[in-house]
């Protein structure tokens, strides 16, 4: 008797670390292919990441110049600079003095409330 209960306990828990063997097998299969799925998605969309300090956002020198690697949607002012979106060029960006500091970013709009330009103020 003491033999067949101990046999039945062995066969038993092998019975269920298999099961959990197979449970953590498919979850690992499954886990796989959500995140090259996740990496897919996100591959053929461009993420943008902007931080804004209180009322205002204020950007470094270097996400203005991050932001001339892709189209211009609108006009941009930095200081004096005017670079129009219809005559950008990214091989001019080199060509722009724009100052290391941190500017306040702010809109320009027009009658119905569309952003025309895009005007950027050095703090001081």
């Amino acid at each position: 008797m003491e033999l067949t209960n101990k046999f039945l306990y062995q066969v038993f828990s092998i019975f269920i670390f298999c099961i959990g063997l197979s449970l953590l097998i498919y979850s690992v299969s499954r886990y796989r292919e959500t995140l090259n799925l996740a990496r897919k998605n996100i591959s053929e969309q461009v993420i943008y990441q902007q931080y804004s300090f209180e009322d205002f956002q204020i950007v470094p020198r270097s996400q203005i110049i991050a932001s001339f690697l892709y189209p211009q949607d609108y006009d941009v002012q930095i200081e004096n600079l005017y670079i129009s979106k219809k005559d950008f060029n990214y091989e001019k960006v080199r060509s722009f003095e724009i100052n290391e500091t941190y500017y306040k970013k702010d809109y320009q709009y027009d009658s119905n409330g569309n952003i025309l330009c895009i005007i950027y103020n050095a703090l001081e």
